[in-house]
């Protein structure tokens, strides 16, 4: 059932979450809406609300023993997303504001970038969740933030990171930030993108690839996994790199498409993954069908190595770097 009064929201302060297709709103049954196990912001219906919020969304109440309201809807919601350009501009800001901790800075000579490419390649350290509203505040008087990826809504606007880390900004071909990965400092996760997929006012982040040391008139590209590695690769070897977040995470004939449109020059791409592929059936046989897609366009070859150098490419250029400075 609905409840019509105020007095019976909860008063433990609990976040809100966006509808999702697994998870869609009790209210019209369908995805964005604002959700927790008090309340529900519906987009779509205001039969039974409580009053329309000043986004003019429809704010109902709900107890244990709700019923869900589920209006047909004649053609799907899609999930809104602020615009290529709003998100770039909200991200070059938000690194404005930020700075590189010592421990990160030393952290990403260790892998083998100067500390030029580092400041130029704009690598910050996540804020402290006071430091991160007083940057929401700010940002949010030159952008509205409303579904840009790893903002949300909540009582005030925030950023969906949680512990320290370090942002890696993710760009296109022409140095463009148009996403962004977390290299957290503790957890399972590696990586992970700068997302609110699930989250009020939020959005999900989508995967890109990530170019690193472009020259447009080079022949040859790197391709490999992960932004900071290729950043570490264009750094050690002054090659032309560009990753992807994962070896399935992009479409290999949309990458192709993408290189061709914005580097005309290159003729060949060298597939760098990491040598483990060779015993690896998933990460094999994504190279396989990249080197199939690739060879549709351009000349192919495959970068292999001794894994005593390194599993990956740059390892490998890190060690024959330091074994040539001793």
């Amino acid at each position: 059932m609905l409840r019509s009064e105020p007095e019976y929201v909860k008063p433990v302060r609990e976040k809100l979450r966006r509808a999702s297709k697994k998870n869609p709103c009790p209210i019209c049954g369908k995805t964005g809406c604002a959700v927790n196990n008090s309340i529900v912001i519906c987009r779509r219906v205001s039969l039974g609300s409580h009053k329309t919020t000043t986004a003019g969304d429809y704010l109902h109440f709900r107890n244990d023993t709700f019923i869900p309201t589920h209006i047909p809807m004649s053609k799907p919601i899609e999930e809104p997303k602020a615009s290529a350009e709003i998100i770039s501009k909200v991200y070059d800001s938000l690194l404005d504001c930020l700075v590189l901790t010592d421990k990160h800075t030393k952290d990403l000579q260790a892998r083998g970038l100067s500390l030029e490419t580092i400041v130029k390649n704009r690598y910050r350290s996540t804020p402290t969740k006071m430091d991160a509203r007083v940057v929401c505040q700010y940002i949010e008087g030159l952008y509205s933030l409303d579904h840009v990826p790893g903002f949300y809504m909540e009582d005030v606007r925030r950023l969906n990171v949680k512990g320290s880390g370090i942002f890696i900004p993710y760009r296109d071909p022409n140095g463009v930030v148009r996403g962004m990965q977390v290299r957290p400092d503790r957890g399972t996760s590696k990586y992970f993108w700068f997302s609110s997929s699930d989250l009020w006012k939020g959005a999900a982040s989508g995967s890109f690839a990530h170019y690193a040391g472009v020259d447009k008139t080079k022949t040859e590209i790197f391709i490999t996994e992960g932004g900071l590695k290729a950043d570490c690769i264009a750094e050690l070897s002054g090659e032309m790199v560009v990753a992807m977040a994962g070896v399935n995470a992009v479409n290999y004939e949309v990458l192709m498409k993408e290189i061709k449109e914005n580097l005309p020059a290159v003729e060949q791409v060298i597939l760098a993954f990491d040598v483990d592929w060779k015993h690896n059936e998933k990460v094999r046989n994504a190279l396989l069908r990249l080197s199939e897609t690739a060879k549709e366009h351009y000349k192919v070859s495959i970068e292999d190595w001794d894994i005593k150098l390194g599993k990956g490419l740059d390892d490998k250029l890190l060690k024959e770097k330091h074994g040539k400075n001793k």
